[in-house]
């Protein structure tokens, strides 16, 4: 499934990105995010260590 951003409110937006901890991966340009470490940058703007973003 993707999504994209087209004039929706930051809080929309946001909700919308909080449903990848529902997923088992989640890839965003060329990352791949745990559901955990995804819900953390979605919240903190912290990305994890580079060797867990890749494919």
């Amino acid at each position: 499934m993707t999504f994209e951003r087209h004039d929706a409110d930051d809080e929309l937006w946001r909700a919308v990105q909080l449903l990848g901890r529902h997923a088992r991966r989640i890839r965003s340009g060329n990352c791949s995010f745990t559901p955990e470490d995804w819900v953390t940058w979605v919240t903190t703007g912290r990305l994890p260590p580079v060797a867990r973003l890749r494919p």
